[in-house]
């Protein structure tokens, strides 16, 4: 099982979500119901943002 950091963009909530075989694609926050959320990515040098196929938003 993995998870996932976010943060709304529209009240600065951060929640945890827990998937089991692929992250969701539509991720909603669970204090105010808005779409607008961005992942939380980490240093640890797992997650690439170099790569310009790559999106986050």
């Amino acid at each position: 099982m993995g998870t996932r950091k976010y943060t709304c963009k529209e009240c600065s909530q951060e929640f945890t979500v827990s998937y089991f075989w692929s992250k969701p694609r539509e991720v909603t926050c669970p204090k105010c119901g808005s779409k607008k959320v961005a992942e939380v990515l980490s240093n640890c040098g797992c997650s690439r943002t170099d790569d310009p196929g790559i999106s986050f938003t």
